[in-house]
């Protein structure tokens, strides 16, 4: 099965992308997208977040204190054309989180890559910023996790994430 990203992940990646350079850092982290999750809005991963009361404001000062460099005004960042440019900007572990995503999408029957997969791929992954992030703020990961894996229809086909597709809950 071929997997894509569809047109929110994109926003999430441009997004994580736009917050990184406003973060004055020349690579895109996990917490980057975590931001770029949130900040696509309405949406599962978006309503999820909230309830734990994450955020754009906390999440943004969360970013400064990672890198320990304040957050740049808000102006249109061009993005560069060739997406392998922006992928060259992932940090090995977002590249491990957005792999994870994939097979996250696999295992839920779809063909698209959506931000819920990357949020669970954040989550599942457990030793990146993003997740320290959530951890650092209060967030249930353990509730997030179950919540996105019920919405996803997880079916625990060819996956890496547990025996017979149960994700053992204690190693989050």
């Amino acid at each position: 099965m071929m997997v894509r990203f569809s047109e929110r992940t994109a926003m999430v990646i441009k997004n994580a992308y736009d917050i990184s350079g406003r973060n004055n850092v020349e690579y895109i982290g996990t917490e980057h997208l975590l931001f770029g999750i949130f900040s696509e809005g309405e949406n599962l991963s978006f309503e999820l977040l909230t309830s734990q009361g994450i955020t754009k404001d906390a999440l943004e000062n969360a970013l400064g204190q990672v890198t320990g460099k304040s957050l740049g005004e808000t102006s249109e960042i061009q993005m560069p054309g060739d997406i392998n440019q922006i992928i060259s900007m992932f940090t090995p572990r977002t590249k491990r989180v957005v792999e994870i995503a994939v097979l996250a999408a696999k295992n839920a029957a779809s063909e698209i890559v959506e931000p819920e997969h990357l949020l669970t791929a954040i989550i599942r992954e457990g030793e990146n910023v993003g997740v320290n992030i959530l951890r650092a703020m209060g967030a249930d990961i353990k509730f997030l996790y179950s919540e996105l894996m019920k919405q996803l229809n997880f079916t625990g086909q060819g996956n890496d994430t547990g025996e017979n597709g149960k994700e053992d809950l204690e190693e989050i």
